[in-house]
C-alpha cells in the first residue's frame, strides 16, 4: 500500500537509485535546515523521497529521488508528486519553486512540464561534472 510520511535524512541516504549518488552528494542535498519534504512508502520500503530546500522567504529548490520500484507505479508517483508539491507550496507560502533538470533527462523533463514548471533555460556545465542542466520554475 503507497503512504507518505515526513522525510527524514536517512531515508535520502537508504533509498535504492538505478544511478549513481554518492553519500558525499545524499549527504548534501539534506544538509540545509530549511527542507520541507515528504517519503514516498510502498509497505513500508522507501520508494521516493522529496522536497523544497526553502532559500529565502518565497523561493525555493525542489528536488525528487526516485527508486526503481517507484517507477513501477509511475500514476500513483505523479499523483502523489503533484499533490505533495501543491500542499509544500502551500504550507510555506511559496510562490517560486525552480528545479534542475539534466538536458537528456526527458522523462524528468516532461514530469516537471506536468507538475507545471515551465522552461527558463540552459544552465551550461551546471552539473558536478560539468554537465548542462534545464531551470525549470513553478510561479504561482
Amino acid at each position: 500500500m503507497l503512504n507518505y510520511r515526513p522525510f527524514e535524512k536517512s531515508d535520502v541516504i537508504q533509498i535504492p537509485l538505478d544511478y549513481e549518488l554518492d553519500g558525499e552528494s545524499r549527504v548534501a542535498m539534506v544538509s540545509h535546515k530549511d527542507i520541507v519534504g515528504y517519503t514516498l512508502l510502498w509497505n513500508d520500503e522507501v520508494i521516493a523521497v522529496g522536497g523544497v530546500h526553502l532559500m529565502w522567504f518565497g523561493v525555493g529548490e525542489a528536488w525528487l529521488l526516485v527508486s526503481p520500484e517507484a517507477m513501477k507505479r509511475p500514476i500513483a508517483l505523479a499523483r502523489y508528486t503533484k499533490r505533495l508539491l501543491r500542499d509544500i507550496m502551500s504550507e510555506t507560502q511559496v510562490r517560486r519553486v525552480q528545479a534542475s533538470v539534466h538536458v537528456d533527462d526527458n522523462r524528468a523533463y516532461l514530469f516537471a512540464e506536468w507538475l507545471g514548471f515551465e522552461n527558463e533555460g540552459i544552465m551550461r556545465k551546471f552539473g558536478v561534472d560539468g554537465d548542462d542542466y534545464t531551470r525549470l520554475a513553478r510561479v504561482s
